[in-house]
């Protein structure tokens, strides 16, 4: 029973995905892209009787490599999935900065899972059950470098995990976890069809309990923690949405918009004197200015 929780437990500190190996910013309104990951996932058991109790090492190393596909719903909005080694992920984003803008804030909140179930060999050997669920919500910060993005994340994660062994009668073994992480990477766009993300993160669990048969059993604090470092490779239309262009000049106003011009008037014809008569002297000239 204990080896069971301490197991339990140890799996609810790890998350199948710890980072986002993706930028802050949108990808616009019609554009999709697809690509690949590859990184080293790590699982630190810092206590070494725990380790050893477990059967493993105080790190344990994995490779893992998945396949991403995004598409811009809006310009602020992308949904998207992630497959792969780790399982499947169900992604969106929501940005909240104004598309171009210099500094990125955007929710990415993701749903992540996977279920092994247990396998007879048909010679009375069987595997054990084992599943997760996880929902992590990052928040990503994204600062331009021209046409590249450095992103800084931080997130937080609910996790279920679900274990039971393969003798008969075992108990089912259900755990939940809460843990916070944070990452860094950078977005280099070459041109507008390709982009590589380097990525490092960690994620810690805060506070783990699973429900047993023989009662609950809780830790707080870091029981594991994990790590990650990767890259991924995106390609499609990655040059994301663009700014909000400025209202356009007003056009000139036409002939027709003019009003009508009003018809000239006609001057009346110079009076004539006639012979005998002759005409008025002309008015006298005006004073000079300032009395001079």
């Amino acid at each position: 029973m204990l080896r069971s929780a301490l197991v339990l437990l140890v799996t609810a500190s790890g998350c199948i995905t710890v980072g986002s190996a993706q930028p802050a910013s949108t990808l616009g309104r019609g554009n999709f892209v697809g690509g690949v990951e590859g990184s080293l996932w790590s699982v630190v058991v810092p206590d070494q009787r725990t380790a050893t109790a477990l059967g493993v090492s105080t790190l344990n190393v994995l490779p893992s490599v998945s396949g991403v596909l995004r598409v811009g719903v809006s310009d602020r909005v992308d949904l998207g999935a992630r497959i792969g080694l780790n399982g499947l992920e169900l992604q969106s984003k929501f940005m909240f900065t104004e598309p171009g803008a210099k500094l990125i804030v955007s929710l990415a909140p993701q749903l992540q899972g996977f279920y092994f179930p247990s396998i007879n060999d048909g010679m009375g050997t069987s595997t054990n059950q084992f599943g997760m669920l996880s929902i992590p919500l990052p928040v990503l910060v994204g600062i331009r470098l021209g046409a590249h993005e450095l992103v800084f994340g931080v997130r937080q994660v609910n996790q279920i995990v679900i274990y039971k062994e393969s003798f008969a009668n075992a108990q089912n073994y259900v755990a939940y976890s809460m843990l916070f992480g944070a990452s860094a990477g950078i977005a280099l766009r070459f041109g507008t069809s390709f982009m590589m993300i380097p990525e490092i993160a960690a994620q810690v669990p805060v506070w783990q309990t699973a429900q047993t048969r023989y009662g609950p059993v809780s830790t707080l604090g870091i029981g594991s923690f994990q790590l990650t470092a990767g890259v991924a490779c995106v390609f499609g239309k990655v040059g994301g949405p663009r700014a909000a262009e400025p209202p356009p000049e007003p056009a000139p106003e036409s002939w027709d918009d003019q009003p009508p011009a009003r018809p000239p008037q006609r001057q009346p014809p110079p009076q004539e004197w006639p012979d005998d008569v002759a005409p008025p002297p002309p008015p006298p000239p005006l004073p000079p200015a300032n009395g001079a």
